[in-house]
């Protein structure tokens, strides 16, 4: 964890190094982890999670959690400018506070009420991809230098974020070109065809993240069959 009494070279130094790490990659969930443990050693922080807006742009869920239970990760769901998280993905603006009780966008879902919050948006060219939630339980708010780098982290985070995001949905498309080309096929040779629909399913499977997929094709009375599914 880094040492908030650090001179502002080495803390520049520091958060390129942690920005520098998170780039490395171009997988969304290992970007995911990164960003939420640089953010975490940089502020010391007790709760800290990395939202994400899905691809409607309506809803953010918690794409990364440290401090919270699995119970509360599933229920962690907000619309575009509800609770703090969404008020800050919808207009683009942190918050930094010490009254969660007495602000009326708070909903205690993940953060608790006594804690001090900060939350910021991770954007990229005025585009908001997610927020990045920080809360601690201490009788002061951040300081202001920490603020700073945090600041400056989240706007390096939201660029890896993005080009993240941009390979998986790549991934996605062309899994999707490659199993409407199969199906297009089995129309013609269904026992050739399944075994290579089983694989593009299996590898659709792995860029959803374990969702579960399944072809199905109509049959000369137009029930629809299973051509391939993931286990």
């Amino acid at each position: 964890m880094m040492d908030h009494t650090e001179t502002l070279p080495h803390t520049l130094a520091t958060i390129l190094d942690l920005s520098r790490l998170v780039s490395s990659s171009l997988d969304l969930d290992v970007v995911l982890d990164r960003i939420l443990v640089a953010a975490r050693d940089l502020s010391g922080a007790e709760i800290v999670s990395v939202m994400i807006l899905d691809d409607s742009g309506e809803e953010l869920h918690i794409g990364a959690a440290y401090g919270l239970t699995p119970e509360v990760l599933a229920a962690s769901k907000f619309r575009l400018g509800v609770g703090v998280a969404g008020w800050v993905a919808l207009h683009g603006q942190a918050v930094h506070t010490a009254d969660l009780r007495g602000d009326p966008r708070f909903i205690a879902v993940a953060t608790p009420e006594d804690a001090r919050l900060l939350s910021l948006p991770l954007q990229v060219r005025d585009h908001t991809l997610g927020v990045l939630n920080i809360a601690r339980r201490q009788s002061t708010l951040f300081d202001a230098s920490l603020v700073q780098m945090l600041e400056i982290f989240a706007s390096h985070a939201a660029i890896a974020l993005e080009n993240a995001a941009a390979v998986t949905s790549l991934r996605y498309a062309a899994t999707r070109k490659r199993l409407a080309s199969v199906v297009h096929q089995a129309t013609r040779d269904m026992l050739v065809v399944a075994p290579v629909a089983q694989q593009i399913l299996a590898d659709l499977s792995a860029t959803l993240e374990g969702v579960e997929c399944a072809v199905y094709l109509p049959d000369e009375t137009m029930a629809y069959c299973p051509l391939a599914a993931t286990p």
